[in-house]
């Protein structure tokens, strides 16, 4: 089997887990070159591959490197997301294949950039495919300076045969039709290629859905994490994270940038194995069924992926319900009602006609309208003003009384008011109450104080 060559360039979360849990796992892809702006992330990338798959991918952490690299066939775009446009377009004007992750572009000029440059390197890349059927053609045209030539001699009595005019004309006739029949069989050979691999993609999504009975909601129940790990390719992202949360606890989960903070939410969803011990009541989370997690887990991302549909569409998805109580939960329901069409106002596609914040807490709406025990917020208030950021934590500590909440953020305002906090720092997780960290972790003293001088002291 024919492999394609796979060079990744970005290595975070997202990245490691694309890697992981995508490329590693299939048998037509070999990844022969990893990129990323920081080396360690390079050697757990080169790890992972080599203990997957047996080979070792060239490492670099210059992106252009990769899209140089004659061993690469396709890369794959997974960096920061402002990174998405120079490097696809580096790419595609070397000649690879290019895929980015969501948020390829996020302004009309980057659009722009990547249409132009695919339309410019496509044109190069297909020249070949584009120039057989007026080969076909020309070397067919050629053809009838043969019977002009041959038959003319045949009409003069000079050739192979003897011609009248009549007989002349009709071959003639009859092979040049011949000649354009076969220049578009040769056009219509390419685009029975091109539909053959169409189909292959699609033939997979043909089949009928399966009626799923409804998702059973478990009861409330406590969450419990002893010496809970995770690591990507042999290396930690955190280790020895231990406690305890009740139904009606708000759990705060902060720490420097790229702590693992968001691998640690994503880690309640089993999307890769965990190290240690994670229990819904007495059952460890990595035993659900994907169904029983998605009954189990309610997971807010820090990008919130919205539809193009109406605002309570997106609230409820399907569901036979009210959306406004939940609009007005996230604080969201005011400015709902003075738009256009209320909430039948259609968003856009990616929630474009709404503002950041907006976005953000129709997102967290939707995730509220559908109760689950246990929730994970990723970020939840990073697009909101403070006093939008208060309304909507007085409502989630209402909201949450019979729920686990894990709230990831890297505004500390609400934190005192939390039951416990998580404080993740270089592998290394503390946990304890907002007063124990203040006066056990200078960095998270330093990060509090620093939000909170700046706003004018806590609870401005």
């Amino acid at each position: 089997m024919e492999k394609f060559r796979v060079g990744q360039i970005g290595l975070g979360g997202r990245g490691m887990g694309h890697l992981s849990g995508i490329f590693c796992e299939r048998d037509d892809v070999v990844v022969t070159y990893v990129c990323d702006v920081y080396e360690d992330r390079c050697a757990a990338a080169v790890k992972m591959v080599e203990e997957k798959n047996g080979n070792t991918p060239k490492s670099t952490t210059n992106y252009k490197e990769v899209c140089e690299s004659p061993d690469v066939d396709v890369v794959i775009v997974t960096s920061a997301w402002e990174n998405h446009i120079p490097a696809c377009v580096y790419a595609m004007e070397c000649g690879k294949q290019v895929a980015t992750e969501v948020g390829g572009a996020s302004s009309i000029d980057d659009c722009w950039k990547l249409v132009n440059t695919y339309e410019k390197t496509a044109v190069r890349s297909n020249v070949w495919q584009s120039a057989l059927p007026p080969l076909y053609l020309a070397a067919s045209e050629a053809g009838v300076l043969f019977i002009l030539w041959f038959g003319a001699k045949n009409v003069l009595g000079t050739g192979w045969s003897v011609w009248d005019i009549a007989a002349f004309t009709t071959f003639l006739s009859c092979f040049t039709k011949l000649v354009v029949k076969s220049s578009k069989a040769a056009k219509l050979f390419n685009a029975v290629q091109k539909a053959e691999v169409s189909w292959t993609r699609i033939k997979p999504l043909m089949k009928q859905p399966e009626q799923l009975a409804p998702l059973r909601i478990p009861e409330p129940a406590d969450v419990t994490l002893e010496n809970l790990s995770f690591a990507y390719g042999g290396e930690p992202v955190f280790t020895g994270l231990s406690l305890t949360a009740r139904p009606g606890d708000i759990i705060g989960i902060t720490g420097p940038v790229a702590c693992g903070k968001s691998t640690l939410g994503r880690v309640f969803l089993c999307e890769a194995p965990y190290g240690g011990s994670a229990r819904f009541g007495g059952t460890e989370f990595s035993a659900l069924t994907p169904r029983q997690i998605s009954a189990t887990v309610g997971y807010l991302g820090h990008d919130p992926e919205l539809s193009a549909d109406t605002v309570q569409n997106n609230v409820l998805c399907g569901s036979e319900q009210e959306a406004e109580p939940y609009l007005a939960e996230a604080a969201l329901d005011d400015e709902v009602r003075r738009m256009e069409q209320g909430l039948e106002t259609v968003i856009g596609p990616g929630g474009t006609r709404l503002s950041g914040g907006q976005a953000q807490r129709l997102a967290l709406a939707r995730t509220l309208a559908h109760r689950r025990p246990v929730l994970v917020l990723d970020d939840p208030f990073s697009a909101l003003d403070r006093n939008t950021e208060d309304i909507v934590f007085r409502n989630l500590q209402e909201y949450a009384k019979d729920k686990v909440v894990f709230l990831i953020s890297h505004r500390l305002y609400h934190f005192p008011q939390m039951q416990k906090v998580i404080f993740m720092d270089g592998g290394k997780t503390t946990v304890g109450t907002h007063a124990e960290l203040m006066a056990a972790e200078p960095v998270y003293l330093q990060l509090y104080e620093n939000q909170t001088s700046q706003k004018g002291g806590e609870g401005a």
